[in-house]
């Protein structure tokens, strides 16, 4: 149960007399008016129901538009009153003058209820400052006989706010009149126990608060832990902490001058590369779109981005698009090989999936054709996702980030022996669909 659904409940149970318990020694109520026949629940023998007009003065500024001033006396708008609280973050004025000629209606004051009739329907919150005026979508509740807290609270219960929607009228935004307000039922407790009620809400809301923060915060933990446990078991991997090292694996040996700043340490039988030393670099290109020979007959596969994007799958095999054999050969397109790691470089730079077959792509992936003497394909595939926030810090550009085929080719590579390389992508194999499973689930 969320938060809101059990502050809702609450409210529910006071607005029916079931939140605290009745008093023997408490009168019940005394006041003339209308019965009820056809009651919405249950109330306690003691209590009442009765009309919101027969305990509450409305004063009600709607349809008369006030003259704002940069200065003098604080509106109060619609977009002030929140539910249980005023914001005081939009302030508006009206001059001294405008105030007074207001005034006319009646006079608003610190305590009472500010009620929104429209746009929204339904807020109500206690007034906490001395002088003000309500704006046009908001009328003041006063009374001298009912505990204004209390029905801050009852005007916000599902019973009320069901009840306000039912009798709103309109079609642009639902509102409701106040000569319609007036006429709604609404409990009536005996005045001891409106207090008690009160202090028993005034006890059990802020611990709903802090159960609400922090039931948002374990949502926030959930929807992020896949995500964090994912980059940091890929972490672990390029980084050797993942499987133990062999003192039987030869070290790695690769003719290569290595880094002098490298971004963690690894193991001693590793080696810092660069992307470039593990496989060819390969961009791709668009056959004119208006040369319909150029798409059809549809015999090499076309990847974008966006198909990366769609992709759900370690691997990809075709997009949305083929192009022709004359496609391929008007234009810079590279003919890829299976096990290629297609990578997108630009909106966004790290969509990622290995060909399942012969394939091309547009300019917006940078592919890396793997050297199998040295690395694996799947070692590849999952370096380049854990190298990718290294990789957009160094994209550039103004429309969109893109990473070009120079500076893919520079990214520091961690490489292990093969041998190592093949146990880590076992354990991440066994390891990763468990995280997505866990991602499904938060997700649903």
């Amino acid at each position: 149960m969320t938060a809101e659904e059990l502050k809702a409940s609450v409210l529910q149970m006071a607005i029916e007399g079931r939140l605290v318990p009745q008093c023997d020694d408490e009168p019940a109520v005394d006041i003339d008016g209308e019965e009820l026949e056809d009651v919405p629940f249950a109330i306690p023998d003691k209590w009442k129901w009765v009309r919101l007009g027969e305990i509450f003065i409305f004063v009600d500024y709607r349809g008369t538009t006030p003259v704002k001033s940069s200065s003098g006396i604080r509106l109060m708008t619609a977009s002030n009153v929140r539910k249980g609280y005023i914001d005081h973050s939009r302030v508006e004025f009206i001059s001294e003058e405008e105030y007074l000629n207001r005034q006319s209606r009646g006079i608003s004051a610190k305590g009472d209820i500010l009620f929104t009739t429209e746009a929204p329907l339904g807020n109500a919150a206690i007034a906490d400052l001395d002088i003000y005026s309500a704006g046009q979508r908001v009328i003041t509740l006063k009374s001298d006989i009912v505990n204004k807290i209390l029905y801050m609270y009852f005007l916000l219960s599902p019973y009320f706010q069901r009840l306000l929607i039912e009798n709103a009228t309109g079609t642009t935004a639902q509102g409701i009149k106040a000569s319609r307000l007036k006429n709604l039922f609404i409990p009536l407790p005996p005045i001891e126990e409106q207090r008690r009620i009160v202090e028993k809400l005034e006890e059990m809301l802020p611990v709903i608060e802090q159960y609400g923060k922090a039931h948002d915060a374990l949502q926030v933990m959930e929807k992020e832990l896949p995500g964090k446990l994912r980059a940091s078991l890929l972490q672990e991997a390029i980084s050797g902490r993942l499987v133990p090292q062999r003192d039987d694996e030869p070290a790695v040996d690769i003719d290569v001058e290595e880094p002098d700043d490298v971004p963690f340490a690894i193991p001693d039988r590793w080696k810092w590369v660069k992307v470039r030393d593990v496989g060819r670099i390969a961009s791709g290109a668009t056959p004119k779109t208006g040369i319909a020979e150029f798409w059809s007959p549809e015999e090499i596969p076309w990847i974008t981005p966006a198909d990366l994007g769609k992709n759900r799958a370690k691997t990809i095999g075709r997009g949305e698009r083929f192009i022709s054999r004359k496609g391929y050969e008007s234009c810079s397109a590279v003919l890829l090989p299976k096990g290629t790691i297609i990578y997108s470089s630009r909106a966004p730079i790290g969509y990622i999936a290995i060909a399942e077959n012969e394939v091309a792509t547009n300019q917006g992936c940078k592919s890396v054709v793997p050297n199998l003497d040295v690395v694996e394909i799947e070692y590849v595939y999952y370096t380049l996702i854990a190298l990718t926030k290294d990789i957009i810090s160094r994209a550039s550009g103004t429309t969109f980030l893109e990473i070009s085929g120079k500076k893919m080719g520079e990214t520091l590579f961690p490489l292990p022996p093969l041998a190592e390389q093949r146990r880590i992508v076992e354990r991440l194999n066994e390891l990763l669909p468990s995280v997505e499973a866990m991602e499904k689930l938060y997700q649903q």
